[in-house]
């Protein structure tokens, strides 16, 4: 049984820009407050918390997608790796 299923309808979603900014800001704020070590922590564990999110959404989610979603997935990970890029070039 998959884990993983692709939701219905477009790829560019409101929810998906919502992963992107909550690891993107969860990133930058580690970056903000703890420098070099916290923009790293801060986006590993942006990207743990989004594929927990998934897998919780497969285990225990309810609803109309009872899945996780790798492109929710990916946004979580392309918000975190944008936010830590941009600390390196911005704030670092």
């Amino acid at each position: 049984m998959p884990i993983f299923k692709p939701k219905k309808g477009p790829v560019f979603k409101w929810s998906r820009l919502l992963h992107f900014m909550l690891a993107a800001l969860i990133t930058a704020y580690g970056g903000h407050l703890w420098g070099y070590e916290g923009s790293v922590f801060a986006g590993i564990g942006s990207i743990l918390m989004g594929f927990s999110w998934e897998l919780y959404n497969k285990f225990k989610g309810r609803g109309s997608h009872p899945y996780g979603d790798a492109l929710d997935f990916w946004s979580f990970v392309l918000g975190a790796v944008t936010a830590g890029i941009g600390w390196l070039i911005l704030g670092g």
